[in-house]
């Protein structure tokens, strides 16, 4: 979901840090995607060192089914849980931002 749904060209290395990952990572992946067609990938016109990528058509529809997919999986483990929901969504979004910070310590 680190790719901008409009399709506006993001640039890999910006992917990586916001996927919290080393720039081959992301080029391993998007290596993946680009075969499946769910992506495509170009270098920037004002310089042509850095690699954009952006999504294509295929990929901005797998992007919304996943989305769609989230979202009732969301609703059906909120609608199931006590009415302590709101403090473990709080603390679920905390130990986010703890692993996203020290996992990017560790690259």
């Amino acid at each position: 979901m680190a790719l901008e749904p409009n399709g506006d060209p993001v640039l890999v290395s910006h992917l990586a840090d916001k996927v919290g990952v080393r720039a081959s990572t992301v080029s391993k992946m998007l290596d993946r995607l680009e075969h499946r067609e769910l992506v495509r990938r170009g270098n920037d016109k004002k310089d042509r060192r850095y690699t954009m990528v952006t999504l294509t058509s295929k990929g901005q529809a797998a992007r919304k089914d996943v989305q769609e997919l989230w979202e009732e999986v969301e609703a059906y483990i909120f609608a199931n849980c006590s009415e302590d929901a709101d403090d473990f969504r709080q603390n679920a979004a905390q130990l986010n931002t703890l692993l996203t910070e020290r996992l990017r310590r560790l690259r």
